[in-house]
């Protein structure tokens, strides 16, 4: 559906999706973040960026796509910088707060890394990095 049409019908009839706008906007960090883990961008993986986003009640003050735009710059520099992983991950644990928010997280970084069919050594490390910021 093309942004026009979201924006004139996709937010009717929408379900709330339990999360705060820091906690949606964390996860797209944390999501572009798992994207760019292996260093292949796939379209499998930018799909589940956008559905999830889609299923979001994104709040209409903020452009998705301006957000978007300033997420991909913040997980380049992170993954330009390694040694701040830990700051970058803990950054993401104390937007989400609740335990479902989370879990939610941690389930769409699973689907990030298993949507191109391979599961990268790098990407791997990093989900156990994300499980432990987590819990």
């Amino acid at each position: 559906m093309s942004s026009i049409l979201k924006k004139l019908f996709g937010a009717k009839g929408k379900k709330a999706d339990g999360l705060s706008q820091p906690q949606r906007e964390a996860i797209v960090d944390l999501l572009h973040y798992c994207m760019y883990a292996d260093n292949h961008l796939a379209l499998n993986e930018d799909q589940v960026v956008s559905d999830e986003v889609d299923r979001f009640n994104w709040d209409p003050a903020v452009s998705y796509e301006a957000f978007a735009v300033r997420s991909i710059s913040r997980v380049r520099d992170a993954k330009e910088h390694p040694e701040s992983r830990g700051e970058f991950l803990a950054s993401i644990a104390k937007a989400l707060k609740s335990k479902a928010a989370k879990q939610r997280a941690l389930l769409l970084c699973r689907q990030i890394f298993q949507a191109d069919g391979d599961v990268a050594a790098s990407e791997s490390e990093l989900l156990r990095d994300i499980q432990r910021a987590l819990s």
